[in-house]
């Protein structure tokens, strides 16, 4: 049975619970309490009795719940980053779409784990090697082989705080997303023929750099890998602790997302639902704000959304499904560009949602799908992205494979004759 002091102690706050537990050790009873979405961050439960609590979509960065009981505990779509599960005990406990990123587990922790289909919560070892990386690919497949479900990849440098379209990150952009796909095609108007399918004007525009609304994932496994063993942007050198040090680095680890994905998710590039997306990212800030908000207010934006569907599909009516804007789908585009082919590009988009964390779009999905929508994520240290290229240049997956053409040729001969001349090769000389 939960103590009724602890139960008001903790919804005090993280700084004064974790002062009192500083100050004199107990062993807090919680159990069969309502967190729901609790704000935790870095709260000491060690050695907590949290069994069947409710912890559905709390923030539990960086808590300590070594040694804790979390039978039967609901953790789903619970944050645990960087929290430290040591010795704590999770049968029965539900951990569907939680996030487990940088956690630690031991094999006790593990082994509590009774349900294989609970570990949609990322609960794998570091990548350290492309066999590694393969099999943990493959253990996510037999995972949800019984759903007909397919697998896309994303590959991040760096561990970032959300899955968010690049304009909507730093500078939000989103106020001038029409304008700039615009400006951009007034100046290179030869690289975007007439009647170019929306879709297919931003996917030009985003692998050539423009900032858009649609989030890049791909359809093969080692692409993901790749990007994610990228470098992250140079920091400033400043005079630093060893633990802001050590979190840094950490924080420059990869990390490849894997979805799986039912089928009631994927649009083919020329769907209507994608066109009507594609070309509401084209209206003015003004008109996609009336569509989404003022329903009742908004037919002249909406007879111009039409206008723009039917410039690419001119038999499309206008019995538009309104909720087209409000779900998030993923979109295979046509291949009709370099980059898209190499890269085996898939996008993840949505005309409302501005972030695509299984908690932020489980209501947005079509059709159920969030109840088989599976997201995980695995974890590429730092210290291993060298070794990793290395392996997956030995496949061919290089720069000069996923972004074709003469500059990425041109870099890719510098860096052998670099590397030549470093081994005092021969053969130079004019």
């Amino acid at each position: 049975m939960a103590n009724q002091r602890h139960i008001s102690w903790l919804r005090a706050g993280v700084e004064a619970w974790n002062a009192r537990r500083l100050r004199r050790w107990f062993r807090p009873s919680l159990s069969n309490t309502d967190f729901t979405g609790a704000v935790l961050p870095g709260c000491v439960l060690s050695d907590a009795n949290l069994a069947g609590i409710n912890l559905v979509g709390a923030n539990l960065a960086g808590a300590n719940l070594v040694g804790a009981n979390l039978v039967g505990a609901d953790l789903t779509r619970a944050d645990l980053t960087n929290a430290d599960l040591t010795r704590a005990d999770l049968t029965n406990a539900d951990l569907a779409n939680a996030t487990f990123t940088n956690a630690t587990f031991d094999d006790y922790a593990r082994a509590t784990i009774q349900d294989c289909e609970r570990i949609a919560a990322n609960i794998t070892k570091p990548i350290e090697s492309v066999e590694t990386f393969i099999r943990e690919i493959n253990a996510i497949g037999e995972l949800t082989a019984e759903q007909p479900m397919r697998l896309y990849f994303r590959g991040e440098p760096c561990i970032y705080e959300s899955l968010t379209p690049s304009v909507l990150r730093k500078d939000n952009l989103l106020k001038h997303e029409g304008e700039m796909l615009r400006a951009l095609i007034s100046r290179h108007p030869a690289d975007f023929v007439d009647r170019m399918p929306a879709l297919t004007q931003w996917g030009l525009a985003q692998h050539h750099g423009l900032r858009t609304r649609f989030l890049d994932i791909t359809k093969n496994r080692m692409v993901a890998l790749f990007f994610a063993c990228e470098d992250c942007e140079e920091r400033e050198q400043t005079a630093i602790s060893a633990d802001i040090q050590e979190q840094m680095d950490a924080s420059q680890d990869g990390r490849v997302h894997v979805f799986a994905v039912p089928e009631a998710l994927i649009k083919q590039y020329d769907s209507d639902a994608i066109s009507i997306v594609s070309n509401f990212f084209k209206l003015g800030y003004g008109d996609q704000q009336a569509i989404l908000n003022e329903p009742e207010e908004s037919t002249a934006a909406r007879n111009r959304l039409i206008q723009l569907v039917r410039a690419e599909k001119p038999s499309f009516n206008d019995n538009m499904d309104e909720n087209d804007l409000r779900r998030v789908f993923i979109v295979e585009p046509q291949h009709s560009f370099q980059r898209i082919r190499a890269q085996e590009s898939a996008y993840i988009v949505s005309a409302r949602r501005q972030r695509f964390e299984p908690g932020e779009i489980a209501d947005e999905l079509p059709n159920k799908a969030s109840e088989t929508y599976r997201h995980y994520t695995l974890r590429v240290p730092n210290g291993r992205k060298e070794h990793l290229l290395k392996q997956l240049g030995d496949e061919g997956f290089t720069r000069e494979r996923l972004f074709p053409g003469l500059e990425s040729s041109a870099q890719a001969i510098n860096d052998e004759y670099v590397d030549k001349a470093a081994r005092g090769g021969q053969g130079y000389g004019g």
